[in-house]
């Protein structure tokens, strides 16, 4: 059984850099890579209008993480 893994990013089959699933994080579901913090918690607040600019911020993250939690989140939505 997988301890972690990166789930698929696209049908090109990319895996992504930065989010992770850990069953012994945040109870299996998604997050960022290194800190624990729930992909959907991200997606949420950038859905409310903050700037991914600012997430990077407040978190301390890349831009880049910050950009991959929101992709997940909204994939996984549609």
């Amino acid at each position: 059984m997988p301890v972690r893994f990166a789930p698929i990013i696209d049908l090109n089959r990319k895996a992504r850099a930065y989010i992770v699933m850990d069953p012994n994080l945040s109870g299996g579901r998604p997050v960022i890579k290194g800190t624990g913090i729930a992909a959907e918690i991200i997606a949420e607040r950038r859905k409310s209008g903050e700037s991914i600019a600012r997430l990077a911020k407040d978190y301390r993250l890349s831009r880049r993480a910050i950009q991959e939690a929101v992709e997940y989140s909204q994939q996984r939505a549609a």
